[in-house]
């Protein structure tokens, strides 16, 4: 599936939810999730990306328009990702992401749906981007 086809079916998606979060709530959720700057340096591009949308939606999103690059990335820790695939995925947290299915957090969670062979993940979405920023520009 190219990029334009994912974009417009998650789209149609975000249309039919009606629960709104504020780029703040899914930074919350970034930090109650166990982030740390002091240990993850990534936070900070991390949270720099969320602050570019006007608003998150989260729903069950099928786990196939998760951005195809980011989902067959070889970057990431196996020990990690099968630590999330043995826990049950409604307890997993949700990932976020751009709303082209780009992920800005939650790698090994979304290997862990393809190891547990999910058909959809938590997730929370932007919506509505404010500013099309290069991640690593300061705000």
């Amino acid at each position: 599936m190219n990029e334009d086809t994912n974009k417009a079916k998650i789209a149609r998606i975000l249309d039919k939810s009606t629960m709104r979060l504020t780029p703040e709530q899914v930074i919350q959720h970034i930090m109650y999730n166990g982030a740390s700057e002091e240990w993850d340096p990534s936070v900070g591009v991390v949270q720099h990306r969320v602050h570019r949308y006007k608003h998150f939606v989260m729903i069950d999103l099928p786990i196939d328009l998760v951005d195809e690059a980011d989902r067959n990335t070889k970057s990431y820790s196996p020990l990690l990702a099968q630590s999330y695939a043995d826990m049950p995925s409604d307890d997993a947290p949700a990932v976020i992401l751009e709303s082209d299915g780009t992920i800005i957090d939650g790698f090994h969670r979304v290997k862990a749906g393809l190891l547990r062979q999910d058909k959809t993940i938590h997730a929370y979405i932007g919506q509505y981007a404010i500013a099309n920023l290069d991640p690593y520009e300061e705000l």
